[in-house]
């Protein structure tokens, strides 16, 4: 990463020599627009190797999949990072990505994610007793984003399962409206 800033900031020809790269006279033009280079974000939630990465190069952090209280802990363990590479843990938006499913009964947006997910040959659904994402009514969907943004999160991407056509509808006529 450290290569790639440099590649970004540095007048061209850039030479750079570290312990895993060794490049003489690269010339990399034009150069990103931002001031810097572009933001950089790692997305991921390993805590030993990922987290790490994040607390000493990224300007973002993207977790997708996890609830709340994982989230959370995620975040406790970035800032515990932090503290070590000497990062600013402010500096670093922390984002989290969730999968939504969107009907009038919450039994019945799990069974319809359950259908969407057995379309695809991949993987079985997650068990219901698991995490699954924001799964349920427009309301089950408003408090968890809440439970995101009292647990940290800067941003909250959402994304409906397999493009799924009513948790569209819904996301954007009920949910996103309440959210700016």
């Amino acid at each position: 990463m450290n290569l790639v800033r440099a590649m970004w900031t540095e007048e061209s020809p850039v030479t750079f020599e570290s312990d895993y790269h060794d490049v003489e006279e690269l010339y990399l033009e034009p150069k990103p627009v931002q001031d810097g280079g572009p933001d950089v974000l790692v997305g991921g939630g390993g805590e030993d190797l990922t987290l790490k990465a994040v607390a000493d190069l990224a300007d973002r952090w993207n977790v997708p999949g996890v609830g709340p209280e994982t989230f959370a802990h995620k975040l406790g363990v970035l800032e515990g990072h932090c503290e070590t590479f000497g990062t600013d843990f402010d500096a670093i938006e922390k984002t989290v990505a969730q999968t939504v499913v969107i009907r009038d009964d919450a039994a019945d947006a799990h069974e319809v994610y359950e259908d969407l997910q057995g379309e695809t040959a991949a993987a079985d659904p997650t068990p219901r007793g698991e995490y699954r994402g924001l799964i349920g009514t427009v309301e089950d969907v408003k408090e968890g984003v809440d439970e995101f943004e009292e647990a940290g999160a800067e941003m909250i991407v959402l994304r409906a399962e397999r493009n799924d056509p009513e948790t569209i509808d819904r996301l954007v006529e009920d949910v996103v409206p309440e959210m700016r």
